[in-house]
């Protein structure tokens, strides 16, 4: 009797030795795939994550003032890497008077350029060459650089004295360099009426 006892006892704790080994290892095996698992999805999330969008920049741009032969003379804004022909189509090109041999499309401009387009009766009167080109470079020589002049050479336009000179000089200390003729009127006791005075006279470049 005893010993069908001690076979019970010794069958009863081998079950439950069986099924502790059995259970151990099968929760470790489960741990340790689910975690080699999770690592290459993380991954995967990181490679695939769309680039951050650039910010989208506008062109700069520069106004012109187109007068001559072309078919609406005026002022307009164009980009900052335009050229005479450029001004041409936005001024609705050229009429049939113009002198397209005294007239240089390639040429590029800059901000504040005044382009004026020869007619042929002009050109035939000793108009330059070139007309554009020349007219834009040789004005510029004598116009007054905002940017670079000292107060004698400031009051020579109209309207600007030696306070005002002072002035101008005073503001461009302060902000930097005039980005166009326009931004003079940002300047204290400059305003459109001495503008429209002095417009023809300065230049930032």
């Amino acid at each position: 009797m005893k010993n069908i006892q001690i076979g019970m006892l010794a069958c009863i704790c081998a079950a439950c030795l069986a099924g502790c080994a059995k259970k151990q290892p099968e929760v470790i095996f489960e741990s340790a795939y689910a975690a080699n698992q999770a690592a290459p999805d993380r991954e995967t999330d990181e490679e695939t994550a769309a680039p951050a969008a650039e910010p989208v920049t506008e062109p700069e741009k520069i106004v012109v003032d187109i007068s001559g032969a072309v078919a609406r003379p005026g002022v307009y804004e164009l980009r900052a890497d335009a050229r005479v022909c450029d001004a041409v189509k936005a001024a609705g090109g050229l009429t049939s008077e113009a002198d397209i041999n005294a007239l240089n499309q390639a040429q590029l401009l800059s901000d504040a350029q005044k382009i004026r387009v020869l007619t042929l009766q002009e050109a035939a009167q000793g108009a330059p060459a070139d007309s554009v080109h020349t007219d834009i470079a040789q004005a510029d020589d004598k116009k007054v650089n905002i940017n670079t002049a000292d107060a004698a050479q400031l009051m020579t336009l109209s309207g600007i004295g030696e306070s005002r000179a002072g002035d101008i000089i005073a503001y461009r200390e302060a902000n930097g360099a005039f980005q166009s003729a326009e931004d003079i009127m940002k300047v204290s006791g400059i305003k459109e009426a001495v503008f429209q005075k002095i417009k023809d006279a300065i230049t930032v470049g």
